[in-house]
């Protein structure tokens, strides 16, 4: 119990405690620490000349802590309801024009200096109107009703002091008893402000109120295992293993055939960041966002934007090196083993400022690859004006249209694993060059991969600062289009097309490789192939092909043998399902498996939504159906392009009809046996 709960053994090991009648010893009395006290007791020994007891002494060295303030990023807590525009507006463009001169020279520290005083005076501009204190609502408990819960309290500390004097067994019933009374009321009190909780908040807090009925992701890390598979508490050695199995690379990649490129001959000529661009970065900015490590919301941004763009430009133009990041690790929802660093999700908190700067080369980078037409146009995810929908509409037209050409089409789907942390700057920067990226463009994206750091955030412990080698920072504007270019010579050449023999699709990380043949013997040959191309990307890029999610599926309306399928070194079998997406694909594309699917998840969402939308309290009409809409329905028709079929759209429709009814009753109020046709007016 004390290793789940972030304590660790310090006391020695493989020496007695305790000396039974039998003469046989035995470790009985253990010492245990937190990260806090194990700085105060870092050692414990046992001395074994104690004859008078059966339990020897245990010594604990106690020495002074330091007493050195360690640099952890301070919180600035904001209330912006109670701010004073026009009041932080004069302050900021006062500590502006006194600190940050007016030319900036980008050869010296007088940047990043810049950087620090720009940061300092939202700070400053800010705590001069005065201090406001964080009130955590979760701690609060404003459930809590003196007048009703103190005498109960009372009464249970006077039964349980009668029930330790006596040990009777009639003081022990009536002690359980006022304990039972205690929790009803406590319930009743609960009830009562989650009810007058959801008839206080506005339309703006459905959200919020629908997320607390979800399985909430936890940010406490159990206990771990190290390389070795031995169990590790301590909280310090903990955030090294997180770190090193989710943000650093386990591969080499080849890096044989990059040259080293000499600096460029001429002076490059950077296009100016101008005013505008700032402002229109500035603009496009969401609200509510948790801040990066500087503490800095975005609509502190947006509320001083015509006072910061002038001195946001001089720094933009003279390049500063934003590379700190702040990393916070939480756990992912259901599963099963929590020492397995795979069972934890880091969340990557960058630099607000250094956001807007890597935005507006994103625009840039963006921009050279449409008119250069280098994005592959099998990418799907991360892509302005395409959705997971494109990806469900290539997939089921292709297929449809080798079966009616008589051919069966194998699919081959790959996951790659930890795909930002394997990203190397070499590898990218290279691509980039062949890809006649202009100079500027790669120059910088090159000085933003170097000399990353990072410092970890355990259960209110940071750690000490990380260098990051090799990878793009999660959560940069940068790093989708990035790892696009990156991973473009994983997915064939091919165009999407018809009239093409294979395809690829991609999303991101996931890859899916389509090819078409007249037999199967065939298509597993070619199928073959494809893996060997992918898997040497893989060799020459070090990034790792997740096995778990690796799948081979042939799609077919006849009935076939299944064998296994060789791929390298692996043994697969032909599966007669895959998932991809969230939808369940069959080697029919029938829709039987992934209905399955989707009335579980309809009934764990309508249950979620009937604990804040109920006839007697909850959310209003309007609130209910914009919730329904935004979470219900959307779940449910999910890839409805390929289940959704002329075939089946009798039982399907039947299906959605049942579905609907039970979404309109809920958001109306009407009872379950109200007429379909009632509710349709």
């Amino acid at each position: 119990m004390c290793g789940r709960n972030s304590f660790s053994l310090i006391s020695p090991k493989k020496i007695p405690t305790f000396l039974g009648s039998t003469g046989r010893p035995t470790t009985n009395d253990l010492t245990w620490t937190n990260h806090v006290a194990q700085q105060i007791c870092p050692t414990t020994s046992t001395r074994l000349d104690n004859h008078s007891s059966n339990h020897q002494p245990i010594i604990t060295k106690i020495s002074p802590p330091d007493r050195t303030p360690r640099q952890v990023p301070k919180h600035l807590s904001i209330n912006l309801g109670k701010l004073d525009h026009k009041s932080f507006i004069s302050l900021l463009c006062e500590d502006i024009e006194a600190n940050i001169p007016d030319h900036l020279d980008p050869n010296t520290s007088t940047v990043d200096q810049s950087v620090e005083k720009l940061t300092k005076a939202f700070r400053i501009a800010y705590k001069l109107q005065g201090r406001s204190v964080r009130t955590n609502s979760n701690r609060m408990k404003p459930l809590w009703d003196p007048e009703v819960l103190s005498p109960l309290v009372k009464e249970i500390n006077t039964e349980r002091c009668q029930m330790l004097k006596t040990r009777s067994q009639e003081s022990k019933l009536l002690y359980y008893h006022h304990q039972q009374i205690f929790k009803q009321k406590v319930w009743e009190l609960k009830t009562s402000h989650w009810r007058k909780c959801l008839a206080d908040k506005g339309p703006e807090h459905a959200y919020q109120e629908y997320r607390f009925t979800r399985e909430q992701a936890s940010n406490k890390i159990s206990a771990l295992r190290d390389q070795e598979g031995h169990l590790v508490t301590e909280i310090a050695e903990k955030a090294t293993i997180l770190f090193e199995g989710t943000s650093l690379i386990p591969k080499v990649a080849d890096l044989r055939n990059i040259p080293t490129f000499p600096p460029p001959s001429t002076q490059v000529q950077f296009p100016p960041v101008t005013e505008h661009k700032i402002g229109d970065a500035i603009n496009k900015l969401p609200n509510k966002k948790v801040a990066g490590p500087e503490k800095i919301l975005n609509e502190l941004l947006k509320i001083a934007k015509d006072t910061i763009t002038p001195s946001m430009s001089k720094i933009f133009n003279t390049f500063p090196q934003w590379k700190e990041a702040l990393t916070t690790i939480i756990r992912k929802t259901s599963k099963d083993d929590y020492t397995d660093t795979n069972a934890y999700q880091p969340i990557v908190l960058l630099n607000t400022l250094g956001k807007r700067f890597e935005k507006i080369i994103n625009n840039q980078l963006v921009y050279w690859a449409k008119q250069s037409d280098t994005l592959h146009p099998a990418h799907v995810g991360g892509r302005q004006g395409r959705s997971i929908n494109n990806s469900f509409t290539i997939l089921s037209t292709w297929i449809h249209h080798k079966w009616r050409e008589k051919k069966i089409v194998a699919g081959l789907f790959l996951d790659v694993k930890l795909a930002y942390p394997t990203v190397y700057k070499e590898r990218l920067i290279y691509s980039l060059r062949n890809k006649n990226c202009p100079t500027y463009l790669y120059l910088i994206i090159a000085s933003f991969l170097t000399n990353r750091t990072t410092w970890l955030h355990l259960d209110q412990y940071f750690s000490q600062q990380y260098s990051i080698p090799n990878g793009l920072p999660q959560g940069s504007p940068l790093s989708v289009t990035l790892y696009l270019l990156y991973n473009s010579n994983l997915l064939l050449p091919n165009f999407p097309s018809l009239d093409k023999g294979s395809i690829s699709i991609a999303y991101i990380d996931n890859v899916s490789h389509l090819l078409a043949e007249k037999s199967l013997k065939k298509g597993l040959e070619s199928l073959e192939d494809v893996f060997q191309h992918s898997n040497r990307w893989r060799e020459k890029n070090g990034a790792i092909l997740d096995p778990k999610k690796t799948q081979v599926i042939v799609f077919t309306k006849t009935n076939i043998d299944r064998p296994l399928v060789q791929l390298g070194d692996q043994m697969l079998p032909l599966a007669k399902k895959v998932k991809w997406l969230g939808i369940t694909l069959t080697s029919t594309l029938m829709p039987g498996e992934h209905l399955k699917f989707v009335k579980k998840h309809f009934n764990t969402t309508f249950t979620q939504l009937t604990r804040i939308i109920c006839l007697t309290f909850g959310l209003n009409q309007k609130e209910a159906r914009h919730l329904i809409s935004e979470f219900l329905l959307t779940q449910v028709l999910h890839g409805r392009i390929i289940w959704y079929m002329t075939r089946n759209n009798c039982s399907i429709n039947k299906l959605l009809t049942t579905w609907h009814h039970k979404a309109v009753c809920l958001c109306t109020g009407m009872m379950r046996q109200t007429p379909i046709a009632f509710l349709k007016h």
